[in-house]
C-alpha cells in the first residue's frame, strides 16, 4: 500500500474530467486521437523501434495508468510500462484495405487502468514508402503532443544513424533533458488556481456564465437518447479558393484572425437556424501556460465555453 501512495499523483483538471467521461463509457474509443505520417525513404526498422522506445520513456506521462485512491482519481506511473510497437508488412494490401487496417487500430480502446497509452504502427509499402501511425488516447495527449513526439523522432533517429553533426546531436539531447514534465505542469496549475489570479479568474467565468444558462433549440430528426451513444458523424465542406483569400483580406483589414471571423459567422448561422440570441459554443483552447509548457507532452487542451448575444 506505501508504494502505491509514493507513486500517485494527482491528476490536471483536464485529465479530471477525461477520467470521468471514461468511467461513463469505458467502451468508447471517442478520446482516441491519432495521426498517420508517410515516410517516403529507407527506413532502418531495428533504429526505428530503438528511437520510439527512447521516446516512451522520455515521457511519463505516456506510461501513466490512472486509477482511484481514497475516493479521489490518480495517476500512477509505471517505470515498468511497455511501449506497444508493431510493424506489419502491407507492401500487397491495396489503398482501401490498408485504411481499413489503420482505422482498425485507432478503434481499438485503450484500458487506463492497465494500458501505456501510446500505441506506434509501422506499416511497409515497399523498401522506400511506409506509414507511421500513432495513436494516444486523449489524457496522455493532444494534436500539439504529435507536433513535438515528431520532432524527437526525427531528431533521435537522425542521431541513431548518425547522419548529424555533434553540434546538432548536443542541441537534440539539451531540447530532451531541458523541457518540463506534465507533473510540473499539474502542480503549476494547482497552485495557480489558489492563487489571486485564480480567484480573478473564477470570478470571471462566474459572471460570464451567470444566469440561466440556454440549450441550443436545434430541431433534431430524432429523439435524442438517454445516454450519449458517441456514434456520430462527420462532414467536412471546403470552401473554394476565392472565398478563402476574401476572408483572409478581411481578417487582415479588420485585424482579427481568420478563426474569429469563421466563428461569427457559424454564430450567425445558428442564430438563423434556431431564432435564439444567447449561445454557448464550446472552443479548444491550447492551454499551455503562455509557452512554459510548449515543449511538454500531455494533455493541456482547455475546453472553454464562448457566450455571446447576436
Amino acid at each position: 500500500m506505501n508504494e502505491i501512495v509514493k507513486r500517485t499523483y494527482p491528476l490536471s483538471y483536464g485529465q479530471k474530467a477525461m477520467w470521468f467521461i471514461y468511467q461513463m463509457a469505458t467502451e468508447s474509443v471517442a478520446y482516441n486521437i491519432f495521426i498517420t505520417v508517410k515516410i517516403n525513404s529507407y527506413l532502418n526498422v531495428a533504429a526505428f523501434m530503438r528511437v520510439w522506445s527512447k521516446i516512451f520513456d522520455h515521457h511519463p506521462i505516456l506510461k501513466t495508468t490512472y486509477t482511484n485512491h481514497d475516493s479521489e482519481p490518480v495517476q500512477l506511473l509505471n517505470e515498468e510500462q511497455k511501449l506497444s510497437i508493431q510493424v506489419t508488412d502491407a507492401k500487397n494490401w491495396s489503398e482501401d484495405y490498408l485504411l481499413e487496417k489503420i482505422f482498425a487500430e485507432t478503434d481499438r480502446l485503450f484500458n487506463l487502468e492497465k494500458d501505456s497509452l501510446l500505441r506506434v504502427n509501422l506499416f511497409t509499402r515497399s523498401v522506400k514508402e511506409h506509414i507511421l501511425l500513432l495513436t494516444i488516447h486523449h489524457i496522455a495527449g493532444d494534436l500539439w503532443s504529435f507536433d513535438l513526439l515528431l520532432s524527437e523522432f526525427q531528431a533521435l533517429y537522425a542521431m541513431e544513424i548518425e547522419e548529424v553533426s555533434q553540434e546538432q546531436t548536443e542541441a537534440a539531447a539539451d531540447h530532451l533533458t531541458n523541457n518540463k514534465s506534465y507533473l510540473e505542469f499539474v502542480h503549476w496549475q494547482s497552485e495557480m488556481l489558489s492563487s489571486s489570479r485564480g480567484e480573478k479568474l473564477w470570478q470571471y467565468w462566474q459572471k460570464q456564465l451567470a444566469g440561466e444558462l440556454p440549450i441550443l433549440n436545434l430541431l433534431p430528426d430524432k429523439p435524442r437518447p438517454p445516454i450519449w451513444t458517441y456514434q456520430g458523424a462527420t462532414h467536412i465542406s471546403k470552401l473554394d479558393e476565392q472565398l478563402i483569400k476574401k476572408l483572409k483580406n478581411l481578417a487582415l483589414t479588420s485585424g482579427t484572425s481568420l478563426y474569429k471571423i469563421l466563428l461569427a459567422a457559424f454564430y450567425v448561422l445558428l442564430y438563423r437556424y434556431t431564432n435564439q440570441k444567447d449561445i454557448l459554443i464550446g472552443s479548444p483552447m491550447r492551454g499551455r501556460g503562455g509557452g512554459k509548457f510548449k515543449e511538454t507532452v500531455g494533455y493541456f487542451v482547455n475546453l472553454i465555453v464562448l457566450r455571446t448575444a447576436v
